[in-house]
């Protein structure tokens, strides 16, 4: 954003449009996730259907946390899901995500993409899903810690690599994780199948480092869906302001329109504007943020 240096600061952002989406879903198929893949596969007509509405040529791809077996690989057929028939779509991704519950229990999410998105995967048996245009989004599907080998740095750095370092907003990680108190606005997921759930801190990390949202596993997955789909495509949720406000004088317009206060939450941590669900603003909306400068 562009903002005037003055005791009251206004911070100008515009929401791009982005017309083409490469999406690569990483999901635990450990022993105890086969609810949770239930519920992925129920509630994916959102984010497909959120896709079709915004005009977005996307294309989609599945891998499970199992670097053992599966190692990156795309699963289901097709293995690149790109047709433009909704229903098509869905029962596509709904056959690719049924992977049952007889994955590794040692849980690699991050390594996993790592190797569904590099050489040699990226170049045979995953060719094809990476477009030199195309945005690119990951989300990690998954109710423990990742136990990847690599520090989390060098996986933020690499999936920011493929796009370039000039193109920051061109690439987006997001996740679903079990949490019991991590996630602000939520309640905690207090569900046991014998095992410990954990939140997975390093899916936090790099979904921080990359532009992306977090939700927990027991919440409304139909509004998750959407949200990674709006936020993948370029469609940010997630404002961030130039300098420190006075939370009591902010005043927010989109497309010259002020937009009332339950329709956002400010959040001091990361010095944001987090615009909830259903009121993200629209492609091509220019979005002010006025305030008065705290203290």
């Amino acid at each position: 954003g562009k903002s005037r240096s003055s005791a009251i600061v206004t911070d100008s952002f515009e929401q791009l449009a982005q017309t083409q989406l490469d999406m690569l879903f990483v999901i635990d198929n450990s022993c105890s996730m086969e609810d949770e893949q239930e519920k992925l596969k129920t509630n994916i007509h959102s984010f497909i259907s959120t896709l079709v509405t915004l005009d977005i040529d996307f294309q989609l791809a599945v891998t499970t946390t199992d670097v053992e077996l599966e190692a990156g690989k795309f699963v289901g057929t097709p293995k690149i899901i790109n047709t433009t028939s909704i229903t098509q779509a869905v029962n596509d991704f709904a056959k690719n995500a049924t992977l049952g519950s007889s994955g590794s229990g040692y849980e690699q999410g991050l390594e996993a993409a790592y190797l569904a998105l590099s050489a040699p995967l990226i170049n045979n048996e995953n060719k094809g899903f990476l477009r030199p245009d195309a945005n690119l989004g990951v989300v990690f599907v998954t109710d423990e810690e990742d136990s990847s080998p690599q520090p989390v740095t060098f996986y933020s750095n690499f999936f920011q690599s493929i796009k370039g370092w000039q193109n920051a907003s061109k690439v987006s990680a997001s996740a679903m994780l079990f949490h019991t108190n991590q996630i602000p606005g939520y309640p905690a997921c207090t569900r046991s199948f014998g095992g410990v759930e954990t939140f997975g801190t390093r899916y936090e990390a790099v979904v921080n480092n990359l532009n992306g949202i977090i939700y927990p596993l027991c919440t409304d997955w139909y509004n998750a869906l959407s949200s990674f789909a709006q936020t993948a495509a370029g469609y940010h949720t997630r404002f961030f302001l130039s300098s420190q406000p006075d939370p009591s004088t902010i005043v927010i317009e989109v497309n010259n329109i002020a937009v009332g206060s339950h329709y956002y939450e400010y959040d001091p941590n990361s010095n944001s504007i987090n615009f909830k669900p259903m009121a993200v603003p629209p492609f091509g909306a220019v979005i002010l943020v006025t305030y008065n400068v705290g203290c």
